[in-house]
């Protein structure tokens, strides 16, 4: 097969994919993971990076909280989908829904990735996602994402027939995994993995670069390219190469 031949399959399978995210309500990159992605711009699938690899020598990555016995990890839900949360780690403060306070370390800047998009969905309602963007979310394309933030909600509340302000309805997602690059103690990298399904039940992956920046004593989200998350998600087949995440189920 040609060059371009499997460039044009590769971004057809991935439109597909996201295509199925999208009509389920799936976070990335939500929850992923993130909220809802639009599937206009797509990239080819980026090559898996080693997980838990540190870049900066002055910035350490922290461990997975352990669960269970002797451990400080928890699960709770948010949207539907289920969330780690560790005194250590973070998040230190979820009050009226938000989600702030982690820890300046690689594992923090991870889970801050996971509740910090996860809030930027529809799902949770325009007082928590417009709060999460305003002052969680930083980068030039924060207010394309707000406006795209602000459509998708409009359009999910009408379909299901729900007055402005509430939460429109539960994601269909689950975290398993990521790679994260340590690069600075300022900014870090990391490629959320998140598994989705689809409405006749297919499970479908999916991989969403995310940049965290410490700002102000916490870690923030970077916005995407234009607001745009399809621009740095990509298909993916299998999870070997990422870390593990921990099982709801078990803790």
């Amino acid at each position: 097969m040609a060059s371009d031949d499997i460039t044009t399959h590769t971004r057809r399978r991935t439109r597909i994919l996201v295509a199925k995210l999208t009509g389920v309500a799936t976070v990335i990159a939500v929850v992923v993971v993130c909220p809802i992605f639009a599937a206009s711009r797509l990239v080819a699938p980026a090559p898996t990076a080693p997980a838990g690899r540190p870049v900066g020598t002055a910035f350490a990555t922290a461990r997975v909280p352990g669960s269970g016995a002797g451990g400080d990890l928890v699960w709770t839900e948010v949207a539907g989908v289920p969330v780690p949360v560790s005194r250590t780690v973070g998040p230190r403060d979820t009050s009226a829904g938000r989600a702030r306070g982690f820890s300046h370390d690689g594992m923090g800047a991870v889970f801050a990735a996971i509740h910090i998009s996860l809030r930027l969905s529809p799902q949770v309602g325009p007082v928590v996602f417009e709060a999460t963007l305003r002052q969680q979310v930083v980068g030039d394309g924060a207010p394309a994402l707000g406006q795209q933030l602000a459509s998708d909600y409009d359009q999910t509340r009408q379909r299901l027939g729900l007055p402005y302000g509430q939460p429109a309805g539960r994601l269909h997602a689950r975290v398993r995994g990521w790679c994260l690059d340590a690069e600075t103690p300022a900014q870090v990298v990391i490629r959320l993995l998140v598994e989705g399904s689809t409405q006749d039940g297919e499970s479908v992956l999916a991989a969403t670069v995310m940049r965290l920046r410490w700002a102000s004593g916490d870690w923030a989200l970077v916005a995407p390219p234009d607001g745009d998350w399809s621009r740095v998600m990509t298909a993916v087949a299998t999870v070997d190469g990422y870390t593990p995440a921990p099982d709801p189920g078990g803790a």
